[in-house]
Order: C-alpha cells, then structure tokens, then sequence
C-alpha cells in the first residue's frame, strides 16, 4: 500500500449524516477539523422541502457553495434571498442563519466549509512570534 493512500478517497466511501435540525439534509465529511486544525469540508444534499433551521455558532466561519439546486436563504433579519449554481454564501461567527431548498424538485447540493477560528488564536499567536524573535528568530513569508 503507498504511504499516503489514506489521503486519496472517494465520496462514496465516506460516512454520511445528518445534522440536527437539518431536515431532509444528508452530509458527507470530505475533511474533517483534525485533518485540517479547525477547517472542515462537506458536501451536503437538500431535498426539496428541507431545510437547516434557523441556528448560528459561537465562532465558526462558513461559507456555503451552491453547486446546484435552488435555496431560499436567510441571514440575520435580513429578507430571505433566492441562491442557486454559482452562489457563495459567507456567514460569520453568530450570524442567525437559515437555509431551505425550493423549486423543481432538485434537491440543492452544496459545498460547505467550516472554519473555528477562536479570536483568541490570533492573539496567542502574535505573543508567540513576539517572543520567537525576541530569541533571535525571524519571520518568513
């Protein structure tokens, strides 16, 4: 067996699920937070007349691509918005947000990314490079 093979997979062998509060919703894990130290990657599928009730979270960043379907999209108390193929949906940490899937009966299949980047990182982070060059170190970029 090659020495990176578990880092090539297809989706089919992936465990799928579905989220709390995600009716009609199936997910599959393409890269989960300890492969990747906080970022995940899913690909999800609607069915028509599902929907991810309205939620949001402490501090994950995500983004969702709509690669095909129609979802009706609300974020915030702002109006709900109509997205389809080549949408990029962007929600911040604690940003109230909703999804459902409308029209013709294709289910919405999207990409959907997940960052926790806790506020405090970048803090620990600076004090850490701080004391690096304090030492003696540089940076590079």
């Amino acid at each position: 067996m090659a020495k990176h093979a578990e880092l090539i997979v297809q989706q089919n062998d992936l465990d799928q699920f579905a989220p709390p509060g995600h009716g009609g919703t199936v997910n599959v894990r393409l890269a989960d937070k300890e492969f990747c130290d906080g970022f995940e990657m899913l690909l999800g599928t609607v069915k028509p007349g599902g929907e991810a009730e309205p939620h949001s979270h402490d501090v994950e960043h995500q983004i969702i691509y709509i690669l095909k379907g129609q979802a009706e999209v609300t974020l915030g108390d702002d109006p709900t918005v109509l997205c389809g193929p080549g949408t990029v949906i962007r929600i911040p940490p604690k940003l109230e947000h909703g999804i459902g899937a409308v029209g013709d009966n294709t289910p919405i299949t999207d990409l959907f990314i997940a960052a926790n980047r806790d506020a405090r990182m970048g803090v620990a982070y600076s004090l850490y490079l701080d004391r690096w060059e304090a030492l003696g170190g540089s940076s590079f970029v």
